[in-house]
C-alpha cells in the first residue's frame, strides 16, 4: 500500500514543481528577450556627403570636397582611430535620414583588407520598394536606448568627422570634431539605420579602420533636411542571464511536466 501512495505522492511533487518554475521562468525568459544590452562605440562618424548640385538635387555623393561638379566615380578613403579593444566585436551601421543608396565599400586593417560590402536601396524606380521606418534618434527601436547611454545631453551627441560635410559644416563643428572622440552637436531629425559591415574577427591587432568608398551615394528622403549619414559600431547583444536563465526554467519546467504526466499515465494503467 505505501508503495502505490509514495508512488503517487512522488507523482503529485513532480506535478507541483513546474508551477513555481513556470512562474519565474516565463518573465525571465520575456524580461531577457526584451531587454537591450547592446553596445555602440562613444562617437557617430559623419560619412562626407555633398549634393550633385542639380536643382532639385537628386544625389549626395561621398565626396571629398563640395565640387562644383562631382564626379560620380569619386573614390574616398578616411582612417577612423577605434583599437580592437574599443570596437570588440560591434558591427558596422548606416544611421540616416535618406530614401535610398548606394554603397560599394571596403575595410581595411592596415593594408589588409578586411570586408568589401556592396549595399544598395531604394535608388531606382525598377527595384522593390523597401519601407523606412523613420524615428527620432531616442526612439529607435533596438538602437534608442543604447544611444541613449552615449549622448552628450538631451539630443547632443558626440560626432566624429574624418573629412568635412554638409551637416558638420552647417553646425559649424569643424574642425573640432576632426579627432578620436569627436564634438558635441544636436542631432534632432527622423532617422533609419540599416546593416552595413559585419565585426571585425578578434584576431585581429588594430588601433585605426580605414573604410574606401567608391560610386557611393544617397537619394533624400526631403528637400527640407540637411543629408545625415553616419557610421555607427554597434554590439547587438540583446540576450542577457535573464533571458537565459529564464529559458534554463522553463526548460525544466517542461520536463517535469512531461515526466508527470507519463508517470500519472503509467500509474494509472497500472493501478
Amino acid at each position: 500500500m505505501c508503495d502505490s501512495d509514495c508512488a503517487l505522492v512522488a507523482i503529485i511533487i513532480i506535478g507541483v514543481i513546474p508551477i513555481p518554475l513556470f512562474c519565474v521562468g516565463i518573465p525571465l525568459w520575456v524580461i531577457g528577450a526584451s531587454y537591450n544590452s547592446n553596445r555602440l562605440w562613444h562617437s557617430l562618424v559623419a560619412l562626407p556627403i555633398f549634393s550633385d548640385n542639380s536643382i532639385p538635387p537628386t544625389q549626395f555623393f561621398i565626396s571629398e570636397q563640395n565640387y562644383s561638379s562631382i564626379d560620380f566615380n569619386d573614390t574616398v578613403n578616411f582612417t577612423v582611430d577605434i583599437d580592437r579593444y574599443d570596437l570588440g566585436y560591434k558591427g558596422f551601421y548606416l544611421l540616416h535620414n535618406m530614401w535610398g543608396f548606394h554603397i560599394d565599400a571596403d575595410l581595411y586593417v592596415g593594408d589588409e583588407l578586411i570586408y568589401s560590402t556592396i549595399v544598395q536601396q531604394n535608388v531606382n524606380a525598377s527595384e522593390e520598394y523597401k519601407p523606412l521606418t523613420r524615428h527620432p534618434i531616442l526612439e529607435l527601436d533596438t538602437y534608442g536606448g543604447s544611444l541613449k547611454k552615449i549622448r552628450f545631453s538631451d539630443n547632443i551627441f558626440w560626432i566624429s568627422c574624418p573629412l568635412p560635410t554638409l551637416i558638420t559644416q552647417s553646425n559649424n563643428i569643424e574642425p573640432n570634431c576632426n579627432t578620436r572622440y569627436g564634438y558635441p552637436m544636436v542631432i534632432d531629425g527622423n532617422y533609419s539605420v540599416n546593416f552595413f559591415m559585419d565585426p571585425i574577427n578578434d584576431t585581429y591587432d588594430f588601433s585605426q579602420v580605414t573604410f574606401i568608398f567608391r560610386k557611393s551615394f544617397f537619394v533624400p528622403y526631403d528637400y527640407v533636411n540637411i543629408p545625415e549619414v553616419y557610421i555607427i559600431m554597434f554590439d547587438n547583444k540583446t540576450k542577457n542571464g535573464f533571458f537565459y536563465a529564464g529559458v534554463s526554467l522553463t526548460s525544466i519546467a517542461l520536463a517535469l511536466l512531461a515526466i508527470f504526466v507519463v508517470s500519472l499515465f503509467l500509474f494509472c494503467i497500472l493501478s
